[in-house]
Parts: structure tokens; C-alpha cells; sequence
């Protein structure tokens, strides 16, 4: 009776909030192609939010910074395939991500991600990797938050997987704060992007800003290894 259950919630999940995020999809695809994505993207992050809240996921966030005229470069750890609409609806910025080029060949998500101004990378060719990256930094430079997982790939246990160096070699370069996050729950509610979806709390927890001043002392090693601790430090282990 539990498994049946498990069945049937895990269902409605995926109808609820797969349709709210299709919905969501088409609206963006829209709307950003008739006008610029920033003036936009306070309606699009209020329905994506709408996509953890028919799916029963309550999200916590912990210690969001001020985003009013500011430019991140926002890290976190990477467990879902949600992670990325997760950070569209609470980052405090307009902020495009780095996705897998795999993304860009979906039908009807592919439209969004390119009028949304994703980047997309190719992580089994180091030189578009930092193709990838040089898009990234250029558009920090100009104003634009920009999210990276330096994890790479999501993780498949659970655990935190090693970062890698080159999004810490860019992250030198841009001269913007760098703001570690702990996501916490998403593989309880989407484990190893199975069927089985469970409603479960999602936790965000924001960490300082790194400032330039701080990390431009830094080997891009040692900053690798100071975000990868301090993003470890703010997971909750009971999610």
C-alpha cells in the first residue's frame, strides 16, 4: 500500500508541476522574444516558484543577499535536473546559467534557454569548456550574474562531488563577489532524476559573498577549496 502510494504521489508530481513548468516555458519563450528577458523576469521567477509549490516543496531561503544593482557569481552544489529552475525562481538577480549543450537539443525547452540567454557548454572538449567560460566572464564583466555549478555534472549519490578548477580560474578573472550556495533537499524530492518524486522542504542557504579583494589572494586551487567547504558546510544532511 506505501509503494502504491509512493506511485501515485510521485504521479501527481509529475503531472502538477510538469505541466506548470511547460506553462512557464511557453511563457517565457514568448514573452522573452518580444522583449528584453530583465524586465520580464520578476513574472517568470514568480511561476517557476509556482512549479515547487504544486509540487508540495516548500523552499526556505537563509541569508539571501541584496540584489539591487549587484552581480554574482553564484556556485552551488548540483543534485537535480531542478537545481537550475530552482535558482531562476529565488537567485536575487537576473542571472543566466551555464548548462549542458545536451539541453539546448530538448524540444521546446531548447527556445526558452536560448531567448533566456543560457550558455550553453560542451564538457568533453576542454577548449569549448573555456569558450564557455570566456562567454561567462564577458557578460560578468558587463553587468550580468552568471550561475555555475563546479561540480560539473550532477551528482548521482547524493553526496558532493570534487569541484573543478576552470569555473575558479574565471571566477579570479570577473572581479564580482562570489556567492557560495548550499541547496538541500532537492534529492529527496527528485533522486537521481528518477520516477519516484517526493514532496519534501527545500533549504537555499546563501552564503557571504566572497568579495575580489578576498579571492584575488588566492590560488584558483585554494578558492576552489574554500567554496567547495563552505557550500559542504551549509547542506543539510537530514534532507
Amino acid at each position: 500500500m506505501k509503494k502504491i502510494l509512493s506511485h501515485i504521489v510521485s504521479a501527481y508530481v509529475w503531472l502538477a508541476a510538469g505541466s506548470m513548468f511547460l506553462h512557464t516555458t511557453i511563457f517565457g519563450i514568448i514573452f522573452f522574444n518580444l522583449f528584453k528577458p530583465k524586465p520580464v523576469n520578476e513574472v517568470f521567477k514568480r511561476l517557476l516558484n509556482l512549479v515547487f509549490v504544486v509540487a508540495f516543496s516548500r523552499v526556505k531561503l537563509v541569508n539571501v543577499p541584496p540584489g539591487k544593482g549587484k552581480t554574482y557569481l553564484y556556485m552551488p552544489n548540483h543534485t537535480s535536473i531542478a537545481d537550475v529552475p530552482l535558482m531562476g525562481a529565488y537567485v536575487p538577480t537576473f542571472a543566466n546559467a551555464i548548462e549542458a549543450q545536451s539541453h539546448f537539443k530538448w524540444p521546446i525547452y531548447r527556445h526558452l534557454l536560448t531567448a533566456y540567454g543560457q550558455i550553453p557548454i560542451n564538457r568533453d572538449s576542454v577548449r569549448d569548456s573555456i569558450n564557455t567560460m570566456n562567454i561567462a566572464l564577458e557578460r560578468m564583466k558587463n553587468g550580468r550574474s552568471i550561475i555555475i555549478f563546479p561540480e560539473g555534472h550532477r551528482t548521482r549519490t547524493g553526496e558532493m562531488q570534487e569541484f573543478k578548477k576552470l569555473p575558479f580560474v574565471v571566477a579570479q578573472k570577473s572581479g564580482v563577489p562570489i556567492v557560495p550556495i548550499s541547496i538541500s533537499g532537492m534529492w529527496k524530492l527528485s533522486p537521481n532524476d528518477k520516477f519516484e518524486k517526493r514532496p519534501t522542504r527545500i533549504t537555499m542557504h546563501f552564503h557571504d559573498p566572497i568579495p575580489p579583494e578576498v579571492y584575488s589572494k588566492m590560488t584558483a586551487n585554494e578558492l576552489k577549496d574554500k567554496v567547495f567547504e563552505i557550500v559542504k558546510s551549509g547542506i543539510i544532511q537530514s534532507s
